[in-house]
């Protein structure tokens, strides 16, 4: 956990889960509460085979969890500082070469080559924005979250987010950094090594927030070596 922003990476077999997520509160608190959705994960996938899982199952599962939660706290049912502000699941199958993903108010953006199999360098960016559907919110109407399988090419990279940086305010008019900076960022530099990206991206956001304070952010981003058709 990184103050209220919270990541979780399982491996079992073939497939790998990776989550991540914001509580909406920041400090010692956050932590705390990032510390319990890692927890719910962990015991989500030691009941279940993510094998056999998909993302929005993993969804279902913890919302599940906090609407007990909310029932033993009085009913509440309303969005508080118990509930994360968004979450992504994404479980990759190394052997299918397939990508399952679900989110609550949680994004995955898909960067890959727009030519594969060629030396040329241009690359699309994919955005999938998963369910406008908060846990709190969504204790009521049960909708079970969507899964989006994707089929994954050689040398795609997938990243996954929390609101923290595209809402880190700067720049000359203090505005929001927002998804489209983000996006063009993540473009202009799918090329190069991950280590040097992090360097980038870590950079670029000093530059942004300047003298402002720094919001709890988090970008993970994987390099996803597929073998070509």
């Amino acid at each position: 956990a990184v103050g209220g922003d919270f990541y979780k990476l399982i491996v079992d077999g073939d497939h790998i889960l990776v989550a991540c997520g914001n509580c909406g509160i920041s400090g010692a608190a956050g932590l705390v509460r990032g510390l319990q959705n890692v927890a719910m994960l962990e015991d989500i996938a030691s009941r279940n085979s993510i094998a056999g899982m998909p993302a929005g199952e993993v969804l279902d599962a913890l919302r599940s969890k906090y609407a007990r939660m909310a029932e033993r706290d009085g009913g509440r049912h309303d969005v508080d500082e118990d509930v994360p502000v968004n979450f992504t699941v994404c479980i990759v199958n190394q052997k299918e070469r397939t990508l399952s993903y679900a989110g609550a108010y949680g994004s995955l953006c898909l960067i890959r080559k727009s030519y594969p199999g060629t030396s040329r360098r241009e690359v699309d960016v994919h955005e999938f924005r998963g369910d406008r559907m908060n846990f709190a919110v969504s204790f009521g109407r049960r909708k079970n979250y969507t899964t989006e399988n994707i089929v994954l090419e050689k040398d795609d990279k997938i990243y996954l987010k929390t609101d923290g940086y595209v809402n880190q305010r700067g720049g000359a008019s203090n505005a929001r950094y927002g998804d489209q900076y983000l996006r063009q960022l993540l473009m202009k530099h799918a090329s190069e090594p991950m280590l040097e990206q992090k360097r980038v991206f870590e950079q670029e956001f000093e530059n942004w927030r300047g003298a402002n304070r720094g919001n709890d952010i988090l970008v993970i981003g994987l390099a996803l070596k597929v073998a070509g058709k």
